[in-house]
């Protein structure tokens, strides 16, 4: 569990380290002091998409059995 939590977590600390994502979060931020929500949401719009394909892409790995949450049990004597 812990290697699944620190590839999710190295993933998405990549991005939020960023310099594009520190811009639109200012921006964002901006954005919403002055009431401007759809602005805000336009803003940050790319990286939610980037943290929804990465979502499918664990979702698929977990189901083909690529990746694990936790390590797979030992294999069993008949």
């Amino acid at each position: 569990m812990e290697s699944y939590d620190a590839g999710i977590s190295g993933a998405l600390s990549n991005m939020l380290a960023s310099d594009a994502y520190f811009e639109a979060d200012a921006n964002a931020r901006r954005a919403l002091a002055t009431g401007d929500v759809k602005s805000a949401k336009l803003l940050l719009l790319p990286f939610a998409k980037e943290v929804d394909l990465l979502q499918s892409a664990l979702k698929l790995a977990l189901t083909l059995r690529d990746a694990f949450m936790f390590l797979p049990a030992p294999p069993h004597r008949p």
